[in-house]
């Protein structure tokens, strides 16, 4: 029996990175990476930036396979975008969530990173439309009615107006 020769080996490691169906390449020849997990032949790694498209663990995709973004953030599996509107659900840079992952309400404005809404009751901090305070964001008071939009309180005397609330309780 003949020895298999260098070129039988090298030839044997291509077929390897190869899928034998489709012909895709299953390992990144530079860094072994899985580019094509085996059961699906779901692409893992986008051929030509070799980012991940999807989680190795749970196979959630990480990048928009049409437009390359970020749907996960890579550390942490946060939804980066609503995968139906394609709407940032964090910030890239801080990582802060945009949108309230249950209602994709918006938490904070995309332009000022303002707080939208209170993060712990969910209620709006900032009228949508007009970014006014609606709520005082240390006492959660409503600031501006919520249906005409008028101030409630002034925003100078607010502690004022506790404090005179408190009074009369006593």
């Amino acid at each position: 029996m003949t020895k298999p020769s260098k070129t039988d080996k090298q030839y044997k490691n291509v077929l390897e990175l190869l899928d034998p169906d489709t012909r895709l390449e299953l390992l990144d020849p530079d860094t072994r990476l899985e580019l094509v997990d085996p059961d699906t032949r779901l692409e893992l790694l986008d051929l030509d930036t070799r980012l991940e498209l999807l989680d190795p663990d749970t196979r959630l995709e990480l990048l928009d396979p049409d437009t390359r973004l970020e749907l996960l953030v890579s550390d942490t599996r946060l939804e980066l975008l609503d995968p139906d509107t394609r709407l940032k659900l964090v910030d890239p840079d801080t990582r802060l969530e945009l949108l309230d992952p249950d209602t994709r309400l918006e938490l904070l404005d995309p332009d000022t990173r303002l707080e939208l809404l209170d993060p712990d009751t969910r209620l709006e901090l900032l009228d949508p439309d007009t970014r006014l305070e609606l709520l005082d964001p240390d006492t959660i008071l409503e600031r501006l009615d919520p249906d005409t939009r008028l101030e409630l309180l002034d925003p100078d005397t607010i502690k004022d107006y506790i404090h005179k609330d408190l009074l009369n309780l006593s």
